[in-house]
């Protein structure tokens, strides 16, 4: 079954089935009461990754499960949508529910082959073949005659040269980023329980904090704490133009997610006038799985209004928003909120919820400063982020170019002919650049 055609096939290319690419290694053992096997299961293989990063032993196993080997490429049947291949560069033992590839090395690079099980027409192909209801699965059988266009073999490891840099940078870069968000973790729990000032500490309805801090009542501090409303209620449609409505899920835990916004016409303002937006309200998520989410307004949000799920807080003059927002998604703050809210239909926090909120008051200035110091965090791991997005981005789409020949690997590193000579080295400094 092929399923993807390429309307102009490279010159050197040729049209192969999967099982003329590998065979499947059917060698099934039992658990080995010493557990000296590592064990791979589905949960062991990350979606979209080519590398097993992570792998358990074979010691409390009980039923009989498949022998692997250095080179060969575990792929997942269950539930193929969930896109988990992976090259193994060690011997063990994997779930059943894992298909053993062995590459055919005279035709097959088995880096390459491990990318391929990851693009999109193999996918779309398994995904198409599966059987089952609760646990969909796919079979070496409907695998097998999957056809796909495939370079010669020194092109192939080529290929897995560039994928393989430019997954590992997206792998770094997550590490990175997962590295800010602890520090960041850490550096928010010290803070609002030192401060900034070497204060003695004192213990509170809230947990220790320096002496000179007060707890409030979040009423105690606020103008106004409200909610939005459903626009279906009053028969407004989402339109093209007009103010931005936001919604739960424009709400993280310290950001606004604004790449998926609506709309509503204008006369929604002229209803809903006490749940219009400023800059610097306070937005919680008070209904459903995203309770305790908070960001501030900014100015993209001016004038903009809010469901329901959302509740509106804007403080006093003297109150930084943004040091109470990071104080309400801290441990501290998030299970207050948990403990309060109410199990109904949906788990909701009422507005008289929000205003019991106990909070750390400090001076504005201390506020200030934390605060301060806490976005600029939060933007060094936004940054952070948006590279290793960008990464994402770009893996996805070479994936795709090259295994399709749109984008052929001697033009990315300026060669002019064959690849023949051409060092992996060559190679993966021809990409050095894209991560940067």
């Amino acid at each position: 079954m092929k399923a993807e055609t390429i309307d102009t096939m490279p010159l050197d290319w040729r049209e192969r089935s999967l099982d003329e690419l590998c065979f499947l290694r059917k060698e099934l053992v039992e658990p080995s009461s010493a557990g000296n096997n590592r064990y791979v299961g589905l949960e062991h293989v990350d979606p979209g990754i080519a590398q097993i990063r992570r792998w358990g032993n074979d010691k409390d196993l009980r039923s009989t499960k498949s022998r692997f080997y250095a080179g060969d490429v575990l792929y997942g049947k269950l539930r193929p949508y969930l896109d988990k291949a992976a090259l193994a560069e060690w011997e063990g033992v994997c779930s059943t529910d894992i298909l053993t590839l062995n590459p055919r090395t005279e035709v097959a690079d088995p880096r390459y082959l491990s990318f391929l099980l990851h693009a999109s027409a193999f996918i779309n192909h398994a995904v198409a073949t599966t059987s089952g209801v609760n646990h969909p699965r796919t079979s070496w059988a409907s695998i097998a005659s999957f056809l796909h266009p495939i370079p010669p073999l020194l092109e192939q490891k080529a290929i897995a040269a560039v994928l393989s840099k430019i997954q590992t940078a997206a792998e770094v870069q997550e590490k990175i980023v997962t590295a800010l968000r602890e520090l960041k973790a850490a550096t928010m729990a010290k803070l609002f329980r030192e401060g900034l000032r070497g204060e003695r500490l004192k213990q509170t309805e809230i947990g220790e904090m320096p002496e000179s801090w007060e707890v409030r009542q979040m009423r105690g501090i606020t103008e106004v704490i409200t909610k939005g409303s459903s626009p279906n209620w009053q028969g407004f449609e989402y339109c093209e133009n007009g103010v931005l409505f936001i919604r739960s899920q424009n709400i993280g835990l310290g950001e606004l997610l604004l790449s998926e916004v609506v709309r509503l016409p204008e006369e929604f303002n002229l209803k809903e006038r006490r749940s219009i937006l400023s800059p610097g309200d306070l937005l919680i998520n008070i209904v459903g799985a995203s309770i305790g989410r908070a960001a501030v307004a900014d100015k993209r949000l001016n004038r903009a209004n809010i469901n329901q799920a959302v509740a509106l807080v804007r403080f006093r003059s003297g109150y930084n928003p943004f040091f109470f927002m990071h104080f309400l998604i801290t441990r501290g703050g998030l299970d207050q909120m948990h403990r309060q809210k109410k199990e109904i239909a949906r788990a909701n926090l009422s507005l008289e919820d929000v205003g019991s909120f106990l909070v750390p008051v400090p001076a504005r200035e201390e506020q200030d400063q934390i605060a301060d110091s806490l976005e600029s965090a939060s933007k060094r791991i936004r940054a952070a982020e948006r590279k290793r997005d960008g990464l994402k981005g770009l893996f996805s789409s070479m994936l795709h170019l090259l295994m399709t020949g749109q984008v052929r690997v001697r033009e990315l590193i300026g060669v002019k002919d064959n690849l023949q000579g051409v060092s992996e080295t060559k190679i993966t400094k021809g990409v050095a650049g894209w991560n940067s």
